[in-house]
Order: structure tokens, then sequence, then C-alpha cells
């Protein structure tokens, strides 16, 4: 036994021995690098696949305008242009296809209208889409819309 403790000795300090490093780091890091580059290399390649595959879609909708804040005291002349306006809002696919339609319009401040006919500038600001959302056009952008004084109802008896 002491000549065998003595020849693994001799090795050691001959650079006969074989040494084995078996840290973690040199396990983790330095075992099977090429493999690892590999599968790293192919990971990037299918997530930006997927990635660039969600894209980003637009998506052309009619919303409503919405007159918040207007005088009990007026009405819209229903002669008055059309009250509704075509936006086209971007963003990921999964979340233009989540959006509801049926929620969306254009709200105007109507606190401070009187009776005439107001030229009315509708904004990006004004429609309601969710903040990951973008509305990128608008049309038309400016609508003119006549306000009168609101008829008394008859009530007939």
């Amino acid at each position: 036994r002491d000549e065998e403790h003595l020849r693994e000795t001799l090795k050691e300090l001959t650079g006969e021995a074989e040494t084995k490093n078996t840290s973690f780091w040199n396990f983790f890091f330095v075992k099977n690098m090429w493999t690892k580059i590999i599968s790293l290399v192919a990971a990037c390649v299918i997530w930006t696949f997927f990635y660039a595959s969600v894209g980003i879609i637009k998506r052309v909708y009619n919303v409503p305008l919405s007159f918040q804040l207007l005088s009990p005291l007026l009405e819209i002349d229903t002669q008055s242009a059309k009250r509704q306006v075509q936006i086209t809002v971007e963003g990921k696919s999964s979340d233009i296809n989540a959006l509801d339609p049926a929620k969306l319009e254009a709200r105007v401040d109507a606190k401070n209208f009187t009776v005439g006919t107001k030229q009315i500038e509708v904004t990006s600001p004004m429609i309601n889409v969710p903040s990951f959302i973008t509305v990128s056009d608008i049309s038309p952008q400016t609508l003119y819309i006549t306000f009168k004084q609101k008829e008394e109802e008859s009530t007939a008896q």
C-alpha cells in the first residue's frame, strides 16, 4: 500500500498522473461545449421565428363619436355631418384580435359647446384603445357638427 501511494505521488510530481478537474464550473461550461453552443443557437433561431410570426398588424374600425358632458339643453342636429370616424389601429395580432370593436368610441369633450356648428378635431388620445395598441390613422380628422337648442317635449293629455 505504501508502495502504491509512493507511485501515485511520483506520477503526480512528474506530471504523468491524470488530473481530474471536477469543479462545477468546469463541468457546467466546458464539458460538451459544442452541444451547448448549438443548442443555444437553435433556441435563438426558434424564438426569432415565433416572435416574427406574431408580428404587428393593422385593422380598420368605424367608431362612433361620444359627446361627453354635453349640456342637457343641447342636442345634435340630425341633418349634421356623420357622427363616426374610421380609425386604423396597429398592434400585436393577439392584442388586436382581443379588441372588442363595440367598446371603441371617440370621446369628445362637449362641456363648452353652444348652439351652432362646431369644428371638431378628432385626435388619437380621444379614441379609447388600450395603451399597447396604437391609433395610426383617423378619417376624417375634422368633423363639423351642428348643435341646436333641445325642443321641449309636448305632453299630450
